[in-house]
């Protein structure tokens, strides 16, 4: 699917938006592998060793679904696109991936939505797992609490053949 698909999928049900231009993404440095520059690599002023220092806290617990994800019967449930196998892509040629969008009941043609992004977006999207995301979207949307967004579920990318072990460290990479 081409990137002009997926804007005119997103146009078709009412999402006007623009990209972040392929150009601008690679000026910005965002196709470089934070990972391959070593642990004492820097990025807004810290370094991965104090990153992944900081992810490993003994106190944290397994994520159990807030309240939101249970929306009661009265809250519209958004809808969720899939695009499988989806593989345009400039910035990581030869890659495939699957993508979802999930558009919410109520969107105003006149208003821009926000936009949210998930990567490893299948786990998010997951109605029986930790996040439950769309419900989240739908309960938050339907209580005000959160404006009109669309929300983007990327899962990595892999290039055929890959092993999955290689498949695992090519998602560090992008």
């Amino acid at each position: 699917m081409t990137r002009r698909r997926v804007l005119a999928a997103l146009a078709a049900v009412g999402v006007p938006m623009a990209a972040m231009e392929v150009e601008d993404y690679l000026r910005l440095g965002l196709d470089k592998s934070f990972l391959n520059r070593g642990m004492a690599a820097q990025v807004n002023g810290r370094s991965n060793m104090e990153l992944l220092e900081a992810l490993n806290v003994p106190e944290d617990r397994q994520y159990h679904p807030c309240p939101e994800a249970y929306p009661g019967p009265d809250v519209p449930r958004g809808t969720v696109r899939e695009f499988p196998g989806w593989d345009d892509t400039r910035v990581y040629a030869g890659t495939v991936r699957d993508v979802w969008i999930y558009t919410p009941v109520r969107l105003e043609p006149s208003t821009a939505p926000s936009l949210m992004v998930f990567q490893d977006g299948q786990m998010y999207l997951d109605p029986t797992g930790p996040v439950r995301a769309t419900a989240v979207l739908d309960s938050l949307i339907h209580a005000g609490e959160l404006p009109p967004t669309v929300a983007v579920f990327v899962m990595p990318g892999s290039r055929p053949g890959m092993t999955d072990h290689e498949a695992m460290l090519n998602r560090s990479l992008e």
